[in-house]
């Protein structure tokens, strides 16, 4: 790749820009408003990720490649479980992760290159940065690093597995070093059998996210407000808040208009792609809080998190429904805490509840409750039903806590993540 300073393109071309990512919807929708962005901006923009999303992005004017696997089936298998055991243990992560990429591996990296082709620039999240740094090391092309939780190493905060903890500024940095290290491990084979073999390239011993966050324009989609940028951090990262999609007109169900008006303000409970080892009894678990607490809910099935047998009159299932429309209408939100649903509830103004499964959920949880908008989270693994029936009364009998993600949703609705990320792009690549 040419140093920033050399990049640039001549005015009276379109630049072709690739965004690869890998995941779930959190993983891919804060990536169409990105696109969405850049593309009014003048960009061509052109999104890859996984089939079942194709619909969607398309829907937004983007256009779609894709990439083999399938998000849904692996978080319901026993992979996908494995995943969501690790809890915030590094090394156990890593273990499962390796196994869930599995043999399919090497035909994601083959998909990722035959995205982009034609690319003038790549912009890639955390998942696709190993191989989108092989791919534009092959091809010299400029890349910036969109990144939806904050992984580069600092002295403010340690690694995001370790939310709780301060271990002081130079143990602080030595975690994400280290996490770095340990999440590599579960890629480089893959990863160098395959770079070797199409792009006949040799990786870097210790990864290439080092290098790879020197050379690039670093785009961090979360709010200031949760995470302000640490002061160590270089020039060329930057937090710009998140990148918030503006759905299309939504027609609710005459049957969810009609349960939203015949009573106060339900709770929102939902765990989005996160499939848990029992769901049946964290739905009776749900249920039995809101009947201690009289309350009313609406519970959203997602991918499996939630499965109920039946439900009383004060409760209403629904499947997909945006979280922009739904959530301003509840009294509260009860959620896994992954970085897309918490930045949802606070731009909403309503207060949250985190029950964390793992990876960076536990830290999106207590920064919401460090911020005063919301209860103590709770870890699956350590959640009771006495502990989330006081969760959920606190929720809804604290005034200072929707008072204060009222607050919250005001500021956050001015950072301008989009906008902030468009400009930072142009000028980088000299647009």
């Amino acid at each position: 790749m040419a140093p920033q300073n050399e990049l640039f393109f001549d005015a009276s071309e379109t630049v072709k820009l690739v965004i690869l990512t890998v995941g779930s919807r959190g993983d891919v929708q804060p990536y169409i408003a990105l696109g969405q962005g850049l593309q009014q901006a003048g960009f061509k923009v052109t999104l890859a990720t996984h089939a079942e999303f194709e619909t969607m992005i398309r829907a937004h004017g983007l256009d779609f490649k894709p990439l083999r696997g399938n998000p849904r089936e692996l978080m319901q298998s026993a992979e996908g479980q494995a995943l969501v055991r690790s809890g915030t243990d590094l090394l156990k992560f890593a273990r499962a992760m390796r196994t869930a990429v599995g043999t399919s591996f090497g035909e994601t990296c083959d998909d990722c290159l035959a995205a982009c082709e034609d690319a003038d620039a790549l912009i890639l999240s955390f998942l696709t940065a190993g191989v989108g740094a092989m791919i534009a090391k092959a091809r010299q092309l400029p890349t910036i690093l969109a990144y939806l939780q904050p992984l580069t190493p600092t002295g403010a905060f340690p690694v995001i597995a370790l939310p709780t903890l301060y271990l002081g500024g130079v143990l602080n940095k030595t975690s994400h070093r280290l996490a770095s290290q340990i999440f590599w491990g579960a890629f480089r084979p893959g990863l160098e059998a395959w770079a070797r073999k199409r792009l006949s390239l040799k990786i870097p011993r210790f990864g290439p996210y080092a290098a790879l966050e020197r050379q690039s324009l670093v785009l961090y989609g979360f709010s200031r407000l949760l995470v302000p940028r640490p002061l160590d951090w270089q020039p060329n990262i930057h937090v710009t808040g998140p990148w918030q999609l503006s759905e299309s007109e939504f027609l609710p169900a005459a049957g969810l208009e009609s349960f939203l008006a015949a009573g106060p303000k339900p709770l929102y409970i939902g765990f989005g792609s996160i499939s848990g080892a029992d769901p049946e009894r964290l739905t009776d678990q749900i249920l039995t809080a809101l009947q201690a607490n009289q309350l009313r809910g609406v519970l959203l099935s997602g991918w499996g998190g939630l499965k109920p047998q039946q439900l009383p009159k004060e409760v209403l299932l629904v499947d997909k429904v945006p979280h922009n429309w739904l959530f301003p209408r509840m009294a509260g939100v009860v959620h896994h805490a992954g970085a897309g649903t918490t930045h949802a509830g606070l731009w909403a103004g309503v207060p949250s509840l985190g029950l964390p499964f793992f990876g960076d959920q536990a830290f999106w949880a207590q920064r919401m409750f460090g911020m005063g908008a919301g209860p103590k989270p709770i870890l699956q693994t350590q959640m009771s039903q006495a502990s989330l029936n006081a969760a959920f009364q606190a929720l809804s009998e604290q005034p200072r806590f929707a008072q204060r993600a009222a607050e919250i949703a005001q500021r956050m609705r001015s950072e301008g993540g989009v906008s902030e990320s468009v400009a930072l792009t142009k000028r980088f690549l000299k647009v």
